[in-house]
């Protein structure tokens, strides 16, 4: 294991035809999601959502569980996509983009969030009641180990369930680069010093060594790893509440992207973003 794998272009295309039936049932709520953080993040919600399968699997009965879901795109998408028994658990006042207005478009799709802080609170789900459970994105978040939250996900894990954690690769090439020119590989500076308490944004990143180290820890059996990349943050537009392609044009960002796209396809290793599934020991599911 440890090898490079994009998302399957019938993946790519069920995930935008799927964000664009949830933009569209936004607005005709009248809600809408900031349209730079929907096309900032694309990229990373369609590998995500790849992964949340990979986990989930073909049976849209499975019980499934996002934990600390943000603004919940996954779940939403999931159930746009016909999975019936889909579970979100966060914070209230997680100060991130939209995050205020769940309470008002979450029960367009029937989610709805449990109250869970990981760092201090249990799973509020009963022992081996799920089947899938995903992490995306925010073990780089938490103040202080990740042992007590996987603990807890193995916990509501049934025997053969899997789990998907996903986080920033500490080691990507644009890290790499960014150190050797003398930048460092932390959070800018500017946003740390001015930034209130707590400090919501990356704590502390990880190798995909560091990130399997902890899952095994925590009891679970590696299935897959993964590393992909995500920076394609100008290559869409939201025109008419729709996920579009913008025509590719050779700006100095896009070209200088290109490369590190070519470069790191070469050395998987060295992509900007990891992921992992992996599973609780017991009975296999089909």
């Amino acid at each position: 294991m440890g090898f490079f794998e994009d998302y399957p272009a019938s993946t790519a295309k069920a995930g935008i035809e799927a964000m664009n039936a949830v933009l569209e049932r936004l607005n005709s709520a009248g809600v809408s999601l900031d349209e730079g953080y929907i096309v900032g993040q694309l990229h990373r919600f369609l590998m995500d959502l790849n992964h949340a399968l990979l986990a989930i699997g073909q049976d849209k009965n499975a019980n499934y569980l996002d934990v600390s879901c943000g603004s919940a795109i996954i779940p939403m998408l999931l159930r746009t996509l016909g999975y019936k028994n889909v579970n979100a658990t966060d914070v209230p006042d997680y100060n991130v983009t939209d995050f205020g207005k769940r309470s008002k478009y979450l029960p367009l799709f029937d989610l709805s969030i449990k109250q869970c802080d990981v760092m201090r609170d249990k799973l509020p789900f009963p022992d081996a009641s799920m089947d899938a459970v995903t992490f995306m994105d925010v073990i780089e978040h938490l103040h202080g180990s990740p042992k007590g939250i996987l603990e807890e996900m193995f916990r509501v894990l049934k025997p053969g369930g899997r789990l998907m954690v996903s986080t920033a690769n500490s080691v990507s090439l644009r890290h790499r680069l960014a150190v050797l020119v003398g930048v460092t590989n932390y959070t800018p500076v500017q946003g740390f010093y001015s930034a209130p308490l707590p400090y919501y944004n990356h704590i502390r990143e990880f190798t995909m060594n560091d990130l399997t180290y902890c899952v095994r820890m925590a009891g679970f059996q590696m299935q897959r790893k993964v590393y992909y990349a995500t920076f394609f943050k100008d290559f869409f537009r939201v025109e008419n509440n729709r996920v579009v392609r913008k025509p590719t044009t050779k700006s100095p960002k896009n070209i200088a992207r290109m490369m590190l796209w070519t470069v790191t396809k070469g050395m998987p290793t060295t992509r900007d973003s990891i992921a992992v599934i992996a599973v609780k020991g017991g009975e296999k599911r089909t």
